[in-house]
């Protein structure tokens, strides 16, 4: 796609250069008009795409909307404290071939495989909200948390089950855990996130999420359906 963009804005500009020939105008315009059909393309089958970037024994979770909306759900962590997934990893894939923006973060919980990435991008990125269960990361990274969020005048939102977040129209992210009076580890306090286009339900992200979070979240009359389950602790034993 960025590739697509830079021969468009090329042959745009060999072709206000070379405009005076007529026969430079017969050859470039058909690759000029043949680029810009193939990048009008990519943006128009209503589709909504998920991306699990590797990062290691942690999780980050992309979905990009089909009105272009890109909403990051945990930010990876991990690999000793000296390594920032944020700036090596999870920021440059966010910005081949977009701007630094990012509509929406949800973050799970605030431990470091699940936090760690998002400071850099709430230091960095122009983030339009950011969702978590309440909690902030403790230590370094969350006096990072605390200073990009007065640096850019963001205010966290701690969600409860119940809650819905409208991320673009139609596409809605259900909250079904944990509900307001629920106690229990951090882990247990995940945000267990479920993804919904048009009804149809997605995607299920269920944070750290172990065995009290698990039996509450069963335990409940909800509907628990979807065509993707991402693992609690991203899969690990």
């Amino acid at each position: 796609e960025g590739l697509l963009i830079y021969y468009l804005v090329l042959g745009a500009a060999l072709l206000l250069i070379y405009g005076k020939s007529r026969r430079a105008q017969l050859l470039l315009l058909p690759a000029v008009l043949l680029l810009g059909v193939r990048l009008s393309g990519e943006f128009g089958p209503e589709r909504v795409r998920m991306d699990v970037l590797d990062t290691g024994q942690s999780q980050c979770v992309v979905i990009t909307g089909p009105g272009g909306t890109r909403t990051v759900v945990d930010g990876g962590g991990g690999f000793g404290r000296t390594f920032d997934m944020g700036r090596s990893i999870v920021g440059p894939w966010l910005t081949y071939g977009h701007l630094p923006r990012v509509d929406n973060i949800f973050m799970t919980h605030g431990d470091r495989d699940h936090a760690g990435g998002l400071a850099f991008l709430l230091e960095k990125f122009a983030v339009g909200r950011f969702y978590s269960n309440g909690d902030i990361p403790s230590g370094r990274i969350g006096e990072r948390f605390k200073a990009a969020f007065e640096d850019n005048g963001l205010t966290p939102q701690a969600l409860v089950s119940g809650e819905k977040v409208v991320l673009e129209p139609g596409l809605i992210m259900e909250v079904l855990h944990p509900s307001s009076d629920f106690e229990g580890s951090r882990n247990d306090r995940s945000l267990y996130l479920r993804l919904l286009w048009n009804g149809h339900p997605l995607l299920s992200i269920s944070g750290d999420l172990d065995r009290k979070g698990i039996r509450t979240v069963l335990r409940r009359s909800q509907d628990l359906s979807s065509r993707v389950l991402v693992l609690p602790h991203h899969g690990s034993a």
